[in-house]
Formats: structure tokens, C-alpha cells, sequence
């Protein structure tokens, strides 16, 4: 495997950059080797590999192998703000594939409390649900190729919630949030236990950061095309 180029200082998370504030993840793959995704928020929220996994050789980081596989977080209930907060990702994939493979899953509980993005069928989902009621957006993914990064956030209180592709708000604010019931005590990243059975992304990761803030689309922006600034 050719050697990892790791972005300048990547292990020093500058917590004052202006897009490290209310960071309560920091998920750059670029370990190269190994089952530990590190976080680099200095929350100690660690990501652990279940099922196969490829560590890519140019610099595009991981890649979940089979739909058995997710990355396993652990007690990040006590940091993750369903109230309001953001989540966006950078990653490789057949989009169109017909399999269903979701790129984040943060948090279930019965009836379903979580945030999701999948792709199946040519089309991707962003959703919130909260006491097992959803909003989400949708978006044709026949015809994309390649990396791109996807992005979500959310606000009960303001009552908004809004999708984000390669930096721009995609299709309409979503309204009608409903409060969460509970936070449950575990969480998975990539991947996730969903009707019985697991779906993992089977293509490249390169990044995932998690908030306890709304990012406005400026920022969804300046981290789709300069995605390590805080390093």
C-alpha cells in the first residue's frame, strides 16, 4: 500500500478556527492502517471498523467492504444536540447502485429517533425523524459519479432542517420537525443496523465532522472545497 499523505498537523485540531466551533466529531480518514477511526475533535469519540475494510492508497481514506460492515461509535449521546446541530461527510460511491448503503446514521432509539443519509435506487434520502416521524429530501442520483460531500442540518426550534450537495442547499427546508423522545447511548457513523440488517458504505470515506450547531451554507461551502481548514 502506497504511503497515506495526511493534511499539514492533522492530529492538532486548532479548536479556535471559526469552523472547529461546537465540533463534537472529527472523523478525517487517514489513519492508512489499522480499525480505529480517530477523532480528532479531542472528544475521544472513536470510530471502531466492524466487517471488512480497505484503506485506500491515495489519500481518498476508507472503504467499507460488504454490507456487514459500519464503523461503531460509542457514548456519543452524551455530546450529540438533536435539538441543533450539523453533520457533513465527503465520500466515493456508485451512486445510482440499487443496493441500499447509508453514508451516516446517527442514533436510534423505538419509535426511531435519528438523522440519516442513504442512497438506493437512483436516489438519495437526507431525513430527520424524531418519535418516528419523518422529514427528508430527496435527490436523483442517476448519472453521479465520483466524490462529492453531503451535508445536513437541523433545528427544531427554528423548526428547519435543510440538505446540503457539494456545498448548496439541495431541494426545499424542511418544516414540522418533531422533538426527539429520548437519546439512546450508542451510535453508528458509517453504516447502520436498519430492518434487520446492516448496510455499509461500500466505497471511499474521506471525512466526516459532526456539530452541535447549524452550519450556515457559507460554511457547508468553504468545507466542501477546503475541507481541513482547523488542521
Amino acid at each position: 500500500m502506497s504511503a497515506v499523505i495526511k493534511p499539514p498537523d492533522w492530529k492538532l485540531l486548532k479548536k479556535s478556527h471559526i469552523l472547529a466551533r461546537g465540533m463534537i466529531g472529527c472523523w478525517p480518514a487517514r489513519e492508512g492502517q489499522g480499525i480505529i477511526l480517530h477523532d480528532r475533535s479531542g472528544n475521544a469519540r472513536d470510530g471502531e471498523f466492524t466487517g471488512s475494510l480497505s484503506w485506500s492508497s491515495n489519500n481518498h481514506g476508507a472503504t467499507i467492504l460488504g454490507a456487514g460492515g459500519h464503523i461503531e461509535i460509542d457514548t456519543i449521546n452524551d455530546l450529540f444536540n438533536p435539538i441543533r446541530g450539523s453533520v457533513i461527510a465527503r465520500a466515493d460511491s456508485n451512486w445510482s447502485q440499487s443496493t441500499a448503503r447509508f453514508l451516516w446514521y446517527f442514533l436510534n432509539t423505538a419509535p426511531p429517533d435519528n438523522i440519516d443519509f442513504y442512497r438506493s435506487n437512483n436516489v438519495a434520502k437526507w431525513r430527520f425523524r424524531g418519535n418516528d416521524q419523518s422529514k427528508s429530501v430527496e435527490k436523483s442520483m442517476a448519472g453521479i459519479t465520483g466524490y462529492h460531500t453531503v451535508g445536513m442540518t437541523w433545528d427544531t426550534d427554528a423548526d428547519e432542517m435543510k440538505a446540503y450537495w457539494d456545498g448548496m442547499q439541495e431541494g426545499s427546508t424542511q418544516t414540522g420537525l418533531t422533538a426527539w423522545s429520548d437519546i439512546p447511548d450508542s451510535s453508528d457513523l458509517m453504516g447502520a443496523l436498519h430492518s434487520g440488517e446492516e448496510y455499509g458504505w461500500t466505497n471511499n470515506i474521506e471525512y466526516c465532522y459532526l456539530y452541535d450547531r447549524v452550519l450556515s451554507q457559507v460554511e457547508m461551502k468553504i468545507l466542501q472545497s477546503s475541507p481541513y481548514p482547523f488542521f
